[in-house]
């Protein structure tokens, strides 16, 4: 990864480097201080998004250029249209050398999708078994199988689960008591669930999901939507999934606001 201070930030800026260039030097200098896994989800943003800023000068980022960007991009998720505009404003905000305030500001206009909450899933014990016992031969498959169990049974991101925890082992002891399958996940994968794929809720429906019967069928959402459950799973599905069986197990709202806040900074 490309590390950079704000005084090598400040100083690229006054030189001839290609825009482009300062452009992700600033990015990076965006998430310089953030957690690991923050910066793994953030990369993965990064990547999509770049196409905006490979120009030849400052003024080449319009928001014609933007909302270009978003209109070609209308297949994707609602969080994940919002994942880029956050990004983009913040990338716009740490260069010093050149004023974006207008068009951050004009940035508000770009009509975005709104984050439908209604249809957030969680999946049953029933379902969790169902996944647990579907055949995979491809051992990336059954990493991928794994990880998904195991954001089940965590409540953590991708971005949080998708990492090596030989390092980790000690702050994962409170995760274990929660049940005995997290062990069990991590010993068959020596510790290491690092995915490097981006596309991992594509590739849980293509190449796991799809396999399961009761994946493929149809239900009624509350707002009279048909929707198949293969294709209402999200990355968020299984930090619901947690959630839910919690609650259903006695825990306290209170508790699992304290539990999910306090994982988030260990890991």
């Amino acid at each position: 990864h490309l590390k950079i201070n704000k005084i090598e930030l400040i100083r690229t800026m006054n030189t001839n480097i290609r825009v482009s260039v300062l452009f992700k030097n600033a990015f990076y200098f965006y998430i310089d201080n953030k957690k690991e896994s923050t910066q793994k989800q953030y990369e993965s943003d990064w990547n999509v998004i770049k196409v905006i800023f490979d120009v030849k000068k400052f003024e080449d980022v319009t928001y014609e250029r933007i909302n270009n960007f978003f209109i070609a991009k209308n297949n994707k998720s609602a969080s994940a249209i919002h994942s880029y505009m956050f990004l983009i404003k913040n990338i716009l905000k740490t260069i010093n050398n050149f004023d974006y305030t207008n068009l951050i500001s004009e940035l508000n206009k770009i009509c975005l999708p709104k984050i439908d909450n209604n249809n957030r899933i969680s999946l049953t014990n029933e379902q969790l078994q169902l996944i647990e016992n579907v055949k995979l031969d491809d051992e990336n498959d059954i990493l991928l199988r794994d990880i998904f169990l195991f954001m089940c049974y965590t409540g953590l991101r991708v971005s949080e689960a998708c990492q090596d925890f030989n390092g980790k082992r000690c702050k994962l002891n409170t995760l274990i008591l929660l049940n005995p399958r997290i062990t069990e996940i991590l010993d068959a994968h020596a510790w290491n669930l690092s995915y490097t794929d981006i596309n991992i809720v594509r590739n849980l429906r293509r190449n796991i999901f799809s396999k399961i019967e009761e994946f493929n069928t149809t239900y009624v959402t509350d707002d009279n939507k048909t929707l198949k459950l293969i294709d209402a799973i999200t990355a968020n599905t299984g930090r619901h999934t947690f959630i839910t069986n919690m609650l259903h197990n006695g825990f306290s709202t209170e508790d699992l606001y304290l539990y999910i806040k306090i994982i988030s900074k260990i890991i």
